[in-house]
């Protein structure tokens, strides 16, 4: 049996996110969790490095401004 999915999300729309907290581990029935957010994509790299996540569901950012 599989373990638990981490996602992480980079968005700034706020509320799209918070549906995803909700939503993602009733849909998936417990098998998908957020394991961290962020809005900012010069906090990306960062937050993707502490939370270690499985899958990272990313809006269209700038990226060249995340890494540099």
């Amino acid at each position: 049996m599989l373990g638990t999915i981490r996602v992480a999300v980079v968005d700034d729309h706020a509320l799209f996110v918070s549906g995803l907290e909700l939503l993602l581990p009733e849909v998936s029935e417990g098998r998908a969790i957020v394991a961290g957010t962020t809005g900012d994509a010069a906090a990306a790299a960062g937050m993707v490095r502490r939370t270690v996540p499985d899958l990272v569901l990313v809006e269209k950012f700038d990226w060249f401004y995340a890494f540099n």
